[in-house]
């Protein structure tokens, strides 16, 4: 029976062993694991996801231009980074708050797993938060998708030309007593504001409208006490004179009018009392009509009466 043939063996010396490490450690670097750590798979592999949904992008940096650009009352940006111990090292994740949404960003589970994403530094979790902020506000049309923090301004269309008449536009009391001074024959009012208390940075004043010497008025008018602000002081006076004006215009339309109507009404009577002469007159001129008409009429019979009794002569 013949022998198994004899194993060979291998024979190593020191150095042989230190380049065979230096091997071994050479192709372990090439593939190290993608999280650093031994973690279930399940963990690894959200991990892992998020890390390749996030990208090189800078997620951080771009939420925290969009909150300068669109400034609020409050922080507008609340961060909450938690740690919890693992088997090689800390877990980290972060959660984060916008003041345009009621969202806690980062808090989720995590598209296919029922595991929250964590990440073995604390920037790369602050980042996903910073991402899934990101992502609902352009879903919900808070920024744009094209990487700007802003929309762009759409510019609003011209105003229509419209004409409008003198008394469409608004114009103050003071702006309008000049028109009506110059429509009634007055001239323009100087108004006189002083203050109401000999006190300094007095806050209220009184005020009245000067005519001067014009004898068709008389007085001050529009005479106001103890109103706050120097200017609306001015514009109280010259409310009070535009209702003086108005008022004078009103009387001198009314005697117009009046006027009018009186001049109408003596027409009416001179032309009633052409019409009574006219018909003074046409009677008149039927009655010496019919006075004719008999003279004519006792003419003829007196010359027929004469030619009968000249005939019965003859005979």
């Amino acid at each position: 029976m013949s022998e198994p043939p004899a194993k060979q063996s291998i024979t190593m010396d020191f150095e042989d062993m230190d380049n065979f490490a230096k091997e071994l450690h050479a192709t372990g670097s090439k593939n190290p694991p993608k999280n650093g750590t031994m973690l279930d798979p399940e963990t690894v592999a959200v991990e892992n996801a998020a890390l390749e949904d996030m990208g090189d992008g800078n997620w951080i940096g771009k939420l925290t231009e969009y909150r300068q650009a669109h400034p609020v009352a409050e922080e507008g940006i609340t961060w909450n980074e938690k740690s919890e111990p693992g088997k090689f090292g800390p877990r980290f994740t972060c959660t984060l708050k916008i003041s345009e949404s009621d969202e806690i960003f980062g808090s989720g589970n995590y598209g296919f797993s029922s595991k929250v994403a964590f990440f073995s530094t604390k920037k790369t979790a602050k980042k996903y938060a910073a991402m899934l902020a990101i992502e609902w506000l352009i879903q919900n049309n808070h920024m744009p998708n094209n990487g700007a923090v802003r929309f762009p301004k759409v510019a609003a269309p011209p105003a229509p030309n419209v004409l409008r008449a003198p008394g469409d536009l608004e114009q103050s009391h003071a702006g309008q007593v000049p028109e009506l001074c110059i429509r009634l024959g007055f001239g323009v009012p100087r108004y006189v504001i002083t203050p109401a208390l000999d006190i300094p940075n007095n806050a209220f004043w009184n005020g009245y409208a000067d005519f001067g010497h014009d004898p068709r008025i008389d007085g001050k008018v529009g005479k106001v006490e103890n109103v706050h602000g120097k200017k609306a002081a001015k514009e109280q006076v010259a409310r009070l004179v535009v209702l003086f004006l108005r008022d004078i215009e009103r009387q001198r339309l009314a005697g117009e009018e009046g006027t009018v109507e009186e001049e109408i009404a003596e027409e009416k009577v001179v032309e009633e009392d052409v019409m009574e002469e006219k018909k003074v007159e046409e009677a008149e001129n039927a009655e010496d009509g019919l006075k004719s008409d008999d003279d004519k009429k006792r003419k003829r019979f007196s010359s027929d009466a004469s030619a009968t009794s000249n005939k019965a002569t003859r005979v």
